[in-house]
């Protein structure tokens, strides 16, 4: 029996020590996830535990249960963090729980504001957010106890940045961690108005919801990862798990390693599953031609329009489109909080609400001076020389034939 196991086991044997959450499950998980290297098991950690604890305090009629934020709380206190492999930054997430359990028990304006969380939400991209958010939950018709849960699980997963704009993440780890009044407003915002609104200089401005996470996990490059590793990736066997497939490790193995084009979980996911669906890419190309042509359903026949039946091969490529969807969702949802990471996302169009750091912060990243290498400027700056050099060529030559 190695460390983790020999840890698990504790877990599991400790029956009074965080009897509401299933951590033992968690390092299970969690341990894959460092053993395969492809999605970072801490954020995992933190997105479990946020989700675990969000489930508990909002029961299925949607009511806060203070009583459990209390358990909770006193479970905290006393057992401050995990003393284990690979978890030394775990300090850091069990204080964010037991703050944020501190601040919901004693402020009232936080339970009122709790409360007005409840459909209708302001269009279907944020019923999605709610179900990534809340994944692997099975959920037919989002309710008021699924976007209570969703918003205490953004709040309770500790924020750390990925990929994307520091100018947000800076912020937004600051207020998820000393204004979660704040917070709680903005995803209210979000989800029932589809936007955020700040008021800077006496001049209100408003940016829409971003629904879409940051792809960092999905389009990370596989470069240097072997088959052996992938296979034991938790997120793959996930993805897969959600678009109806249940394969074992070796199977896993034996598909990836057949797949060596692949550059990203991404493509690996829509590579295996075109094998499972027993589909090409060829397979893909025809019929998305066929559709570019209207060919399928539609027929017109003496004036008179008839539907035609999809072909077998149609249907199992709606089927894959619809299985990669499923899958992709799965495998970010796993690791990260859909909605914690939308947030963060939209606050990040704020980062450039001063017009002048704004126009800075373009200037930059598009490379519009024609001195940036590769950027817009220089390619520009180019295309302009390059065509009056020839109009003047043109001109010269025009002028050498009329002198003639």
């Amino acid at each position: 029996m190695d460390v983790w196991n020999a840890f698990t086991a504790v877990l599991r044997q400790s029956s009074s020590l965080f009897d509401t959450i299933d951590f033992a499950r968690e390092m299970h998980i969690s341990r894959a996830m460092s053993l395969s290297g492809l999605q970072d098991p801490f954020r995992f950690r933190a997105r479990f535990i946020g989700l675990e604890i969000a489930s508990v305090l909002i029961d299925e009629e949607g009511k806060l249960q203070l009583d459990q934020a209390r358990h909770l709380l006193q479970q905290f206190e006393a057992h401050r963090y995990f003393i284990g492999p690979h978890l030394e930054n775990d300090a850091f997430l069990f204080e964010h729980i037991r703050s944020s359990l501190t601040a919901l028990i004693q402020t009232t304006a936080i339970h009122q504001l709790l409360h007005k969380f409840s459909p209708p939400l302001c269009h279907s991209r944020a019923e999605r957010l709610i179900h990534n958010t809340l994944w692997p939950a099975p959920i037919k018709k989002i309710t008021s106890a699924h976007v209570k849960r969703a918003a205490l699980a953004a709040w309770f997963t500790y924020l750390r940045q990925t990929t994307g704009s520091c100018f947000a993440t800076a912020p937004a780890i600051l207020i998820q961690a000393e204004q979660p009044l704040q917070l709680l407003q903005d995803l209210y915002d979000l989800l029932t108005l589809g936007a955020l609104r700040r008021i800077v200089a006496g001049k209100q401005y408003a940016v829409p919801l971003c629904p879409s996470i940051e792809q960092f996990d999905i389009t990370r490059p596989l470069t240097g990862f072997s088959p052996f590793a992938l296979s034991l990736s938790p997120g793959l066997q996930a993805a897969l798990a959600a678009a109806g497939f249940s394969l074992s490790p070796s199977e896993l193995e034996s598909y990836i390693a057949q797949t060596e084009d692949a550059r990203t979980p991404k493509e690996l996911i829509a590579a295996i599953l075109l094998r499972l669906f027993e589909l090409t890419p060829t397979d893909l190309a025809e019929e998305k031609s066929l559709q570019r042509l209207e060919m399928n359903p539609l027929l017109a026949k003496h004036s008179a329009v008839y539907y035609q039946k999809p072909s077998a091969r149609a249907s199992k490529v709606s089927q894959w489109t619809k299985a990669q969807d499923l899958a992709t969702a799965a495998y970010q949802a796993l690791g990260d909080c859909a909605l914690l990471r939308a947030w963060e996302s939209t606050l990040a169009s704020f980062s450039d609400v001063k017009l002048d750091i704004g126009k800075w912060n373009l200037y930059v990243s598009l490379g519009l001076h024609p001195d940036y290498s590769g950027g817009i400027g220089a390619f520009v700056y180019a295309k302009i020389n390059k065509d009056s050099q020839n109009s003047m060529l043109k001109w010269l030559r025009f002028k050498e034939s009329m002198s003639n």
